[in-house]
């Protein structure tokens, strides 16, 4: 769990090569849990949790990068964090809906504002199920981050849709 949450915060330092030694040491740690037998405390961070943390750190190395680093960041973190959508139970609902937002981002820093509001339909769908600040605060910032996009018509309604949402 600490070395995927470094690797995130090396990331948005800007240190990608030392967000990317401590992807790989999360990784390696993960090999070494025995489900079940981690303590307590331990027990939320789960193969989705690792997947996620792993993912949106390379979203944030995307955001910090330039040509092909951009585009292999952002197919990494879009492969890790569908991985862990694909593994949430069906109660884990903010948890989903942070799922979907993180690609969303990922694809606007790749420069795909379509990508972008596709998986932001459905985190806004997930949003309406639940009252979540951290769901509406990662909203806000996905329409922050649509503006430099906002000629495109995937960005327009995107936009929309997330002030409609927040209204």
């Amino acid at each position: 769990m600490l070395a995927s949450l470094e690797a995130r915060f090396q990331a948005i330092l800007g240190n990608l090569t030392d967000s990317e030694t401590a992807v790989g040491r999360a990784e390696n740690a993960s090999t070494d849990v025995v489900p079940g037998n981690e303590p307590a405390h331990m027990m939320f961070f789960d193969t989705a949790k690792l997947s996620a943390t792993i993912g949106v750190a390379h979203q944030i190395a995307a955001r910090n990068s330039e040509g092909t680093n951009r585009a292999r960041h952002a197919e990494k973190g879009i492969r890790l964090i569908q991985q862990a959508l694909d593994s949430r139970p069906a109660h884990r609902v903010r948890s989903k809906a942070f799922d979907h937002l993180a690609p969303a981002r990922t694809h606007l820093a790749a420069g795909e504002p379509e990508g972008a509001r596709q998986e932001a339909i459905h985190a806004l769908d997930l949003f309406g199920t639940t009252s979540s600040h951290r769901v509406g605060d990662r909203l806000t910032k996905l329409h922050d981050e649509a503006l430099p996009y906002a000629r495109s018509a995937p960005a327009v309604d995107l936009r929309e849709r997330i002030t409609h949402a927040l209204g």
